[in-house]
């Protein structure tokens, strides 16, 4: 039994490998007679191959200039998202590694993240000001100009970057004299060295411009592989470099403690980190501007910004800049208020603001880069397929947000057991009560979220600052009625959860996304959200991951815990979780809720899911059988279920043919 257990695992590490190298050695011809493996591989490439041919959806025929993520389409935000998954399961699981064995040493009390978050609020209305001119989201104007007008969308990123490095410098000399003569001597005098540190970021101010305009070149694979390196592995070093020398200083010189010398250099490692990944992403960007558009990124320094490019990010930019400036304004004031009238505030927050990370995990799949797409349809005239990308965001965020959910739900006990049993953790145990409320919260995240892209992605800037406008009057006034006239602190334990906690569930909150949604669409587009394929399909495949994480806790989990301990414990559960969710969820969400166009989306994706590839061709075999049984029991494209995709993709098609042409003009 042992000899073909491993038969089987050796199997699918080289489907695993085959799968990535076998096309290469199909490209090159190899010679002689073809092993077992070799023709095994062949074969599925060769199916592979046939799909895309017979692939009626697939334009890369018609425009074979333009392949992976320079061509148009849904595919590319799928893409980016595949390409993430694996990266963030692993991810997901160093986060049990660093909960039981680092966050005792990098962070031994909750209140240091409580401190690094008063210090993020002090000075953020300065920043604001300082930002002006830049204020407005530039990617939009990136995606734009992108298809119609290269040079003119190098132009919004010189302004982007002179200006940033011209007003860095002046915010740094004020605000370090500011620092000194009124925050030394007031209230918050202990976060004086915190708020220097974290200040010099202000010059040179722009590193993340480049990453930005990746992203709007929608280049999504070069972003998340630089995200990757840099939050990941190059971070997480130097944090945990500098924080462990700040924790040992600390403990040294009681002058300075724990806590502040933790602090000071969790700052002084993300500077550093920032500094290196924008040189980076500098090189990737030019790179790439050279390939796709022939064009070095040093004509940022020397290209000749128009006028029009001034006056509209300036004036953009002011209307941006003057709600959120009295918002942060609020938001300060707001934060001195809680500070001062909520006791224990910091811990509070801090214990809160832990459950909220958990839950976090199902909100890693963000909107598919929808501001970005809306601006590239619908500011070219292409509002069916702007209300298509809305649809189809919504759907696919729920796709992956309710399975995550689901398997979060199952895996809590598992949480809350390795917190309450691990004692360098007492400090944290309190978290463990807000896991399941906020990460109910977090599952109608989506829903509060989706109105702001959309208004941003068509350029409605002046009706996006009076619904803010709003939105700030009701908050401010519920926050000043909730913590001086009902003081719902005092509630105890409820109170302090609901205050702090649960901020979308506001009355404020929900009155702006009544007003959202009604300005969306009566002005700007039609959001159609399709419930059976966006909700029921994917609650339906993903009961069973609940069924048999469940089964596993009360079964096995603590009989292995006492036999092979903590760390093979969770290695083992992590694996199971893994095979389930790909032999299981995958193939039965083909049940409920596809068609051909949506298959074919996912197909294209594929070719762009970098390190996630060889996973998702696996998936995908596993899906095909599936795709066929739904046809014959009628599920497959049934009304109701599926999404309209005939005149999006038609609008697909004429987007492709503005941009050869803009290529053209521009060669």
């Amino acid at each position: 039994m042992i000899q073909y257990t491993q038969r089987f695992f050796n199997r699918k590490h080289e489907v695993l490998y085959m799968a990535v190298e076998g096309e290469k050695k199909l490209n090159q011809g190899v010679a002689g007679k073809k092993s077992l493996k070799e023709r095994w591989t062949a074969e599925y490439i060769e199916r592979f191959r046939k799909d895309k041919a017979a692939d009626p959806f697939d334009l890369e025929k018609e425009f074979p200039e333009f392949k992976g993520w320079e061509a148009i389409g849904f595919h590319r935000s799928l893409g980016q998202e595949l390409w993430q998954i694996v990266v963030e399961q692993i991810n997901n699981a160093l986060y049990l590694f660093i909960m039981v064995y680092l966050f005792p040493i990098i962070r031994p009390f909750p209140e240091i993240d409580g401190y690094l978050g008063i210090e993020g609020g002090i000075l953020a209305i300065f920043y604001l000001l300082f930002d002006v001119g830049t204020n407005f989201g530039i990617n939009r104007f990136i995606a734009e100009y992108r298809v119609s007008n290269p040079r003119k969308m190098l132009m919004y990123v010189s302004f982007y970057v002179k200006y940033q490095m011209l007003t860095g410098v002046i915010q740094i000399t004020l605000l370090s004299f500011f620092t000194f003569q009124v925050i030394e001597y007031s209230n918050y005098a202990y976060l004086t060295w915190i708020l220097l540190i974290n200040l010099q970021k202000q010059w040179p101010g722009m590193l993340h411009i480049f990453k930005t305009v990746l992203s709007g070149m929608q280049h999504h694979a070069k972003v998340e592989l630089l995200n990757l390196l840099q939050g990941e592995i190059v971070e997480r070093i130097t944090l945990i470099g500098f924080v462990i020398y700040g924790r040992w200083l600390g403990e040294t010189n009681p002058a300075i403690g724990i806590i502040m010398g933790i602090c000071i250099f969790t700052n002084i490692g993300n500077y550093i980190d920032d500094i290196i990944f924008g040189i980076i992403s500098a090189r990737v960007t030019d790179n790439l501007l050279k390939k796709y558009v022939g064009i070095s990124l040093k004509e940022i320094f020397r290209i000749k910004i128009d006028k029009d490019v001034y006056k509209e990010m300036l004036s953009l930019g002011v209307q941006a800049s003057v709600l959120p400036a009295i918002g942060t304004a609020l938001g300060t004031t707001t934060l001195l208020l809680t500070t001062q009238n909520i006791p224990g505030y910091v811990t509070w927050n801090s214990l809160i603001g832990y459950g909220n990370m958990f839950s976090s995990i199902a909100g890693q799949y963000g909107d598919f880069g929808l501001q970005t797409m809306i601006a590239e349809s619908y500011s070219n005239g292409k509002k069916a397929l702007a209300e298509f990308y809305v649809s189809y965001s919504m759907r696919w965020q729920y796709f992956f947000r309710i399975l995550i959910s689901i398997t979060l739900l199952s895996v809590i006990p598992y949480f809350t057991y390795l917190i309450e049993n691990t004692s360098a953790l007492n400090y944290y145990r309190g978290a463990t009560m807000f896991f399941i409320p906020l990460l109910l919260v977090r599952l109608a995240g989506p829903f509060f979220s989706l109105p702001g892209p959309i208004i941003v992605g068509a350029r409605k800037i002046t009706q996006s600052n009076i619904l803010s406008a709003i939105g700030m009057g009701i908050g401010y006034a519920q926050t000043f009625l909730f913590i001086l006239v009902f003081r719902v602190q005092d509630l105890g334990f409820f109170g302090m959860f609901y205050l702090l906690g649960l901020g979308s569930l506001h009355p404020s909150s929900l009155i702006m996304l009544v007003i959202n949604y009604w300005y969306v669409k009566k002005k700007v587009l039609n959001v159609k959200i399709f419930w059976r394929a966006t909700f029921i399909g994917p609650t339906i495949a993903a009961l069973p991951v609940f069924l048999l994480t469940q089964t596993f806790y009360h079964t096995l989990f603590r009989p292995m815990l006492a036999a092979i301990g903590v760390e093979s414990t969770i290695a083992v559960a992590m694996g199971l979780l893994a095979l389930i969710l790909i032999f299981m969820y995958f193939p039965l969400s083909m049940l409920f809720g596809f068609d051909d166009y949506m298959f074919s989306q996912l197909r294209q994706s594929i070719n762009l899911a970098g390190p996630s590839k060889p996973i998702f061709l696996i998936v995908y075999k596993l899906m095909k059988p599936m795709r066929n049984l739904a046809i014959k029991i009628g599920t497959w494209k049934r009304p109701g279920w599926s999404i309209p995709y005939e005149e999006a993709h038609q609008q697909v098609r004429e987007l492709m043919e503005l941009k050869r042409q803009s290529k053209q003009k521009n060669q």
